[in-house]
């Protein structure tokens, strides 16, 4: 199986277009069919049909065996297009030539049932071009076409020419003539069907590289969508955890402010309200005793209101440090 599959794609360019590769690979597996078929066709006239007949000469074997194979070596040398058209128009040749010099063989009347073999062997050989070549080029197709269309349509011309025509030389029969009608409705409706198939596979070869085409920029624009959304969740990270670094350090800003009033708070209950205390007793033993002495009760005032007052500045010097503080670290970060 490795060997058939080397042979069949020998030649081939994996940069080559789709349609040009598998014109390759065709051309090669009708080298190997047309050979086996030869191979097979004269072991059957030496080994099975040998009464019926006599078998051909073995050079024709191997005359047929070079023109099936030589597409083979064009196809390894690299010229494929000269391996297809020479495919096309050596069987051709082959089949003319090797019916043609057994019929200017023959010593007896040439039974008409070997101009119909040759026909049949014709038309089925018509449909290689359709396998090997597409519309794309047109040309190549058409000239891989001519061989088999000018055989069919001057078959009998051609038997003049060689000098075996059948009214010369075969047993003519009465229908004999409309065995050309029908080889060329024969050969048109396999060549109408051929081309036709062709149609509709080159139809859907191009249906589905463009399918693949879209695919391919839907792959890559997934792609580029999964990249932005990636870098998109990389930037949502660094920012909840800039976000987690501003909520820690306001947190900590608020336990400092948090302690502060806690202090201030302390400060007022104690150190402010022991000097207003003392100076609400001051303003009452003067209501009771009119007689205190009134020096003494204003130093005793001014004492405690600069006590107050030292209080007072000393809660905003630790306020202000807090805010200070906070402050330094929000401009750090």
């Amino acid at each position: 199986m490795n060997f058939l599959q080397w042979i069949t794609h020998t030649g081939l360019i994996r940069t080559d277009k789709y349609q040009k590769r598998r014109g390759v690979i065709i051309a090669n597996s009708m080298s190997l069919i047309l050979c086996g078929v030869i191979l097979l066709s004269y072991a059957l006239r030496y080994f099975v049909f040998s009464e019926v007949g006599n078998a051909p000469p073995l050079k024709f074997l191997f005359v047929g065996l070079f023109f099936c194979s030589a597409p083979l070596v064009l196809n390894r040398s690299s010229l494929t297009t000269a391996s297809r058209l020479f495919l096309c128009y050596g069987t051709v040749v082959f089949i003319w030539v090797s019916f043609l010099l057994r019929m200017r063989a023959e010593v007896e009347p040439i039974p008409t049932s070997v101009y119909d073999t040759l026909r049949i062997y014709l038309l089925a050989v018509s449909i290689i071009p359709y396998l090997l070549f597409d519309r794309a080029k047109i040309y190549h197709l058409v000239l891989a076409v001519l061989p088999t269309f000018f055989s069919l349509l001057l078959f009998d011309n051609i038997m003049g020419w060689a000098g075996v025509s059948n009214s010369l030389v075969g047993a003519f029969a009465d229908d004999y003539k409309v065995m050309q009608l029908r080889s060329m409705i024969a050969y048109l409706i396999i060549s109408g069907g051929c081309y036709a198939f062709q149609s509709i596979i080159i139809q859907n070869d191009e249906m589905n590289q463009k399918l693949i085409k879209e695919l391919k920029e839907k792959t890559e624009e997934i792609e580029m969508q999964n990249e932005e959304l990636i870098q998109g969740q990389e930037k949502l990270n660094e920012t909840n955890q800039h976000l987690e670094a501003e909520v820690s350090k306001k947190t900590e800003n608020i336990k400092l402010q948090n302690m502060a009033l806690i202090n201030y708070a302390f400060a007022n209950a104690h150190h402010v309200r022991g000097p207003l205390a003392r100076i609400l007793g001051l303003l009452q033993l003067t209501k009771i005793d009119k007689d205190l002495d009134q020096a003494w009760v204003f130093k005793q005032l001014e004492e405690e209101t600069n006590q107050i007052d030292f209080v007072v500045k000393q809660i905003a010097k630790d306020l202000n440090e807090v805010d200070f503080l906070a402050d330094g670290k929000d401009s750090i970060s």
